[in-house]
């Protein structure tokens, strides 16, 4: 069981080393909605979405100034995640604040490049709380 705010590294996820972040509960398959934090690159093509910036001290993971990447955002099996913390594939982090996560929900809401079923995810669990 993994729930909203909690934060992941590793393959499946990923294997360039970005933060996942869990923004939702599970939807009617078990799945969660999760986004990953990228460098912030302002003016850059694939930045050019609405930019939800975190930078130094928002938490422990983050180095530079990073924005959420709403395009990667996917919905992700909680076992998956489980099964590769027991294999040492995925590390867990400090997990955001409800505050963040409500920040982060929002932005994917109104985000031009997120595909139905995260949106559907989201608004459930923002019904649901």
């Amino acid at each position: 069981m993994i729930s909203s705010g909690e934060t992941f590294t590793g393959a499946p996820l990923d294997r360039r080393g970005h933060l996942w972040i869990a923004i939702s509960g599970p939807d009617r398959t078990g799945h969660h909605a999760m986004v990953n934090i990228t460098t912030h690159r302002p003016g850059e093509r694939n930045h050019s979405e609405t930019c939800l910036v975190f930078r130094v001290g928002d938490h422990p993971f983050i180095r530079h100034d990073s924005c959420v990447a709403f395009r990667h955002s996917k919905l992700v099996d909680p076992q998956t995640l489980l099964d590769g913390e027991q294999s040492g594939e995925v590390q867990r982090h400090e997990p955001f604040t409800a505050e963040q996560v409500r920040r982060i929900q929002d932005g994917l809401l109104t985000a031009a490049q997120v595909e139905g079923p995260v949106r559907v995810a989201i608004r459930r669990t923002l019904r649901e709380s």
